[in-house]
């Protein structure tokens, strides 16, 4: 399914949890996290019951969490599903491919994927909680990948390689939020335009690792 297609899905038959999550999920993704109140969700998911969203996630950070947890298994799955292809002395392209090809592939998903990746795009400035988006980068398929970029920067020291990767990081995020936002306003746009992103995005990030130290 295109992004196009994804957008003009029509939501299925949810329970109340699930449409609490997915309008969750799109008011953060359009407003940012820290702009959106429980009650705002709680009138827009239209919901007579303003006690349901406390019943199902506790509080705006157990919010924040399950969006994570929604789309985090599938996108891991798919990691490792592109991990497993790679060769055994992996070029920093294909790295960085198995790293961004799992989110670019997200805008096809039907069940929030571009609100998804615009709220993952602003959750590392908000104040819900400052060490969730640090820990949702662990997982061990992201180590594995972040040990296969590590190789390719042995020759600098520690400090920088961090601070390439957080560049890198940013530059995977950000991208992928502003194209995202594209499609949302101009959805005929990525049928001609995907392919070239990709290639843009993954070049983009292989530059920023491998910029030379002057």
């Amino acid at each position: 399914m295109s992004a196009v297609e994804s957008l003009k899905t029509p939501q299925s038959s949810k329970g109340t949890r699930e449409i609490i999550l997915d309008t969750a999920e799109r008011l953060m993704a359009e407003r940012g996290i820290d702009s959106v109140s429980l009650n705002q969700i709680v009138r827009e998911s239209n919901q007579k019951n303003a006690s349901a969203l406390q019943y199902h996630f506790g509080n705006k950070e157990g919010l924040v969490q399950a969006i994570y947890d929604k789309h985090k298994p599938d996108i891991e799955r798919r990691r490792e599903e592109l991990f497993e292809q790679l060769s055994d002395k992996p070029s920093l392209p294909d790295i960085i491919e198995a790293l961004a090809l799992p989110m670019i592939e997200e805008m096809d998903n039907p069940d929030g994927g571009m609100d998804y990746l615009l709220f993952i795009s602003r959750i590392r400035y908000h104040q819900v909680n400052p060490t969730l988006e640090k820990n949702a980068r662990q997982s061990e398929i992201l180590n594995k990948l972040s040990t296969l970029i590590s190789a390719h920067l042995d020759h600098l020291p520690d400090e920088e390689q961090e601070l390439r990767k957080l560049m890198m990081r940013s530059t995977l995020l950000h991208y992928l939020a502003d194209y995202s936002l594209k499609i949302k306003q101009a959805p005929s746009f990525d049928s001609s335009q995907r392919e070239s992103f990709k290639k843009l995005l993954i070049n983009s990030i292989v530059h920023v690792i491998q910029q030379p130290l002057n």
